[in-house]
């Protein structure tokens, strides 16, 4: 009896050991997982940081060279400037709620906004790269009301626009497109550059991958996303 008695305690104590071994375990795959998603945060947020950044520099820049003595265009330069800093704020909003982030607990705020008019509103503020560089922008779509978190799709359509500009071809063209596809809107943005080479495609999802084909290029950013 003795022997069943301390056989049953060995198997109790080995069943608390493996409950106590799965309880240290997730919390370690717990805090790796938090951990992890702080990275790509601080990543996404310094690669996002970037085009307000230089939005803000060439219109002060085009205020001091060319538009100073002109009212018109002064005022339009300047609220740019205005509008990229209050993005510059909301990114800053961001990092502040990143606790939120990593609680799995960040809210989205969709509200209803014309799709179009955001495309618009995103594409004029890089209306820098036409009046210095030469770049030609094509849109042209209609009114569509969209549901979603505005900020978040401006975030990704600032990205996308700021890539095509990285890498457009010899003729300077982008073409962003927004359509009505019957259960959502469709936003496109494309240019006559070289594109992703086919090796590259499969690696275009992961975060920041730096395509080997423009180490060579180091004036430009080498981030596919």
């Amino acid at each position: 009896r003795d022997t069943d008695r301390s056989r049953g305690l060995g198997d109790v104590y080995k069943r608390q050991v493996q409950i106590l071994s799965d309880s240290l375990n997730f919390a370690k795959d717990e805090m790796s997982k938090t951990e992890q998603m702080r990275r790509d945060f601080i990543a996404n947020i310094s690669h996002d940081l970037r085009t307000p950044l230089t939005m803000i520099r060439a219109y002060a820049e085009m205020i001091r060279d060319l538009s100073g003595n002109t009212p018109v265009k002064r005022t339009q330069h300047c609220q740019i400037i205005i509008d990229e800093a209050e993005r510059l704020s909301s990114l800053v909003a961001d990092i502040q709620n990143l606790s939120k982030l990593q609680s799995g607990t960040e809210v989205f705020t969709p509200t209803t906004f014309d799709m179009s008019q955001l495309c618009r509103t995103v594409i004029n503020r890089f209306g820098i790269m036409s009046e210095k560089n030469g770049y030609v922008f094509e849109f042209s779509a209609p009114p569509l009301q969209a549901y979603a978190d505005y900020s978040k799709i401006e975030q990704v359509l600032y990205n996308l626009i700021g890539n095509a500009c990285n890498y457009v071809g010899e003729d300077k063209k982008i073409i962003v497109g927004c359509e009505d596809v019957g259960n959502g809107i469709k936003v496109s943005v494309s240019d006559h550059g070289k594109g992703i080479s086919p090796e590259d495609l499969s690696n275009v999802w992961i975060r920041f991958y730096l395509s080997l084909i423009h180490i060579s290029e180091p004036t430009r950013p080498i981030s596919i996303s």
